[in-house]
């Protein structure tokens, strides 16, 4: 008889990793990770870890002085307080790989000790359990990236998490990445592919990892996520590029606009166009945090004309207030307020929340004598929908002209 050949399968190799991260994730490779192999018995784990970050230069606003930051609200992802690339690099050691395993070793990652991340790449279960959506996403993403064949391009909601920048309660439960003419466009529960045109200049990175850039981002979120999260993302990113403290850098701001209808303009008829154009119609620098972006959003379609930030003389000589929004032709301004502005000691500036609220009484009560305007004040829970703002404003007698989209 003659003996049967044995075939080994031969061992799928990971690309080179971009050059941020050369030297420092490139044992992440299913090859390497087969060099490595503990002795028998043991527990076979991969810490890969990331290197030190250096930042990309931003543009500079004509205006030097530091930019102004918002104030994240209960319930909103993304933290301008977080250093989103130092989460990345504390995060990477802690993802634990599977390659090929013998029967002894896997249980050490498929036991309840641990949580799957990601196809093969696992996080001890108590810190996972202690990451917030951010922070779990981070790892995903991490996972995702070290797994690829070539380093991919991460977009969508994956991007905005990358770039930094406050936004609205996403599903983070999916890592969005975009593939250029000829890749994959085969998604998972736990990944989405977006096959799209992807030129050099949409790219950047982010400690090492791919992702489009903040124009880019906008354009897909727009198109394709929900409103709220794609207004949230916009207009923090116009805070941050064309605002210091109340100063708006309005030349550059127009410009950057025309830039974007202008690559509306290229996508014609394609899906959401648009939802984005009219979406980039309402990005405004002016609005203070994600709160403000959802209240903008919300009265822009119940069918409200509104103003941002409206200056009303204060008792103090040279001071205005300033009014989040005015519903032009009804005597009515408006105010969102999160909690964190009654609870959060920096927002209190050291008064107590007693102290705050009546404070906040005594405003009230002098814009209205000043303007004969009434105040209406909301929350979270209201900017979260039209119907839940259009209850709200009901309650106060407000008309509410028309649902519009």
């Amino acid at each position: 008889m003659s003996r049967k050949t044995r075939h080994n399968r031969p061992t799928r190799q990971t690309s080179p990793p971009p050059p941020s991260l050369r030297g420092k994730v490139g044992t992440a490779d299913r090859g390497s990770l087969e060099r490595d192999r503990p002795p028998p018995g043991q527990p076979f784990v991969h810490s890969p870890t990331l290197p030190a970050i250096s930042h990309e230069p931003r543009r500079q606003l004509v205006d030097t002085r530091a930019p102004a930051r918002s104030v994240d609200h209960n319930h909103l992802m993304g933290n301008q307080h977080r250093n989103i690339e130092s989460r990345l690099t504390e995060l990477a050691p802690q993802l634990r790989n599977e390659a090929r395993r013998t029967a002894l070793e896997l249980p050490a990652l498929r036991n309840s000790s641990f949580v799957r991340v990601y196809h093969g790449w696992y996080l001890d279960r108590a810190l996972w359990q202690s990451l917030d959506p951010v922070d779990r996403h981070l790892a995903r993403i991490l996972a995702v990236h070290f797994s690829a064949r070539t380093p991919p391009v991460f977009s969508h909601v994956s991007a905005a998490i990358l770039l930094g920048f406050p936004l609205h309660t996403p599903d983070l439960d999916r890592v969005h990445v975009t593939v250029g003419a000829g890749g994959s466009r085969r998604s998972s529960r736990t990944l989405s592919r977006h096959l799209q045109p992807l030129p050099d200049d949409a790219v950047t990175t982010r400690a090492g990892l791919r992702c489009t850039v903040e124009d880019r981002t906008i354009l897909d979120l727009c198109r394709s996520m929900p409103p709220e999260t794609a207004l949230s993302f916009a207009d923090s990113f116009v805070r941050s590029e064309f605002r210091v403290e109340r100063l708006i850098d309005t030349a550059r701001f127009e410009q950057w606009q025309a830039g974007m209808q202008r690559n509306l303009e290229s996508l014609r008829g394609s899906p959401g166009v648009g939802a984005a154009r009219r979406l980039l119609s309402l990005v405004d620098p002016r609005k203070d945090s994600v709160l403000e972006s959802l209240s903008h959003l919300q009265l822009d379609r119940l069918g409200f004309e509104v103003a941002l930030q409206v200056p009303v003389s204060s008792p103090s000589d040279g001071v205005n207030y300033l009014l989040d929004f005015e519903l032009l032709g009804l005597s009515v301004f408006g105010e969102c307020d999160g909690a964190v502005k009654y609870a959060d000691p920096r927002m209190l500036s050291g008064l107590t929340p007693e102290q705050r609220v009546y404070r906040e009484k005594r405003r009230d009560e002098w814009i209205h004598g000043v303007t004969g305007h009434r105040v209406v004040h909301w929350g979270y829970a209201e900017a979260v929908g039209p119907d839940q703002l259009a209850r709200r404003l009901a309650a106060f007698q407000v008309p509410i002209p028309h649902r519009s989209w």
